[in-house]
Parts: C-alpha cells; sequence; structure tokens
C-alpha cells in the first residue's frame, strides 16, 4: 500500500514547505495546498548523522532551517514493515517518521480533496 501511495504523491512534488510546527506530541508540515501531521517519533537525519530526534533540545532550530525548502522525494522508512515515509529536502536533510501507535499515526491531506492516514494495524493497508 505505501509504495501505491508513494507514487500517488510523486505527482504533487516537489512540496514547498512553508510552515513546521512541533507541539509534542504532533509534529506539523504544511505548504501550499497540503499538509502532514504525525503524533509518531520522527527524526532529522542527513546521509551522515542524524542531526536530531523529536525529544532533542535544538529540534527548534532544526525545523526551522527546514521551512522555505522543498520535499523534493518521499520514500518508505523500512522495508520490514513498509508503513512510514521518509521525506527528502531540497538541502539534502531527510525527516524519518515511525509510527508508535496504530490508530492514525500520520495523516498526508492535499487540497485537491486526497487524503493518505497511516493505518498500521489493518495487515491489508500495509
Amino acid at each position: 500500500m505505501m509504495s501505491k501511495i508513494l507514487k500517488n504523491i510523486s505527482s504533487f512534488l516537489p512540496l514547498s514547505v512553508n510552515t513546521i510546527t512541533w507541539d509534542d506530541p504532533t509534529l506539523m508540515l504544511r505548504g501550499n495546498g497540503w499538509s502532514f501531521s504525525t503524533i509518531g517519533s520522527w527524526r532529522i537525519v542527513t546521509s551522515r548523522c542524524v542531526v536530531c530526534g523529536c525529544y532533542d533540545q535544538d529540534t527548534s532550530q532544526v525545523l526551522l532551517e527546514l521551512q522555505s525548502t522543498k520535499i523534493i522525494s518521499l520514500e518508505i522508512q523500512s522495508t520490514q514493515l513498509p508503513i512510514d515515509p521518509v521525506f527528502t529536502f531540497s538541502n539534502g536533510s531527510k525527516l524519518e517518521i515511525f509510527s508508535t501507535t496504530y490508530l492514525e499515526p500520520w495523516i498526508l491531506d492535499f487540497s485537491s480533496g486526497t487524503v493518505y492516514v497511516a493505518s498500521p494495524s489493518d495487515p491489508k493497508n500495509v
């Protein structure tokens, strides 16, 4: 299912990121015509290291630096359980999402009416 979602989302890319807010437990990314929210854990990485995790002290500054970038690609977080996305930003950073609850851990909403809601406890949707 996640592969199908990523294929469908690719037609919307790149996505300009206008705002990012972290109000524990919710991370919200917004742009013109789209939004993403998660109540799961997350981290920002580069190809060489973990930049920050959701509970690190410098998360606000790191997230602020991602505003005004673009999401240029999406990938599947894990092949073991392909339910979570990884967003790649135009500055090379990646946002990795980790579902930590079975009930709607993330939602990706497009103003066109297309909405994707994770359902990691439903085997037919994985």
